[in-house]
């Protein structure tokens, strides 16, 4: 991911991130640990910086016919 405007940017703590997407936070230190999850630390404590979670969700995002195998029958 690019350059993180700090001035504007909101940062959000694991649990925020947790709430957001309906998951657990040990399943968001689990994306941050496996790198699928951009995120700082700072002092030691994950944050998120929320325009890279938008963006992560957007290239996550499964398009129908991409996830659909139609197999005709005979």
């Amino acid at each position: 991911m690019n350059h993180v405007d700090i001035a504007n940017e909101t940062f959000l703590k694991p649990a925020e991130v947790a709430k957001l997407l309906q998951v657990s936070p040990a399943q968001v230190y689990k994306l941050v640990r496996e790198g699928v999850l951009p995120h700082i630390r700072i002092l030691g404590t994950v944050r998120v910086p929320q325009s890279h979670l938008e963006k992560a969700l957007q290239d996550f995002y499964v398009k129908p016919a991409d996830d659909v195998k139609i197999t005709p029958t005979v």
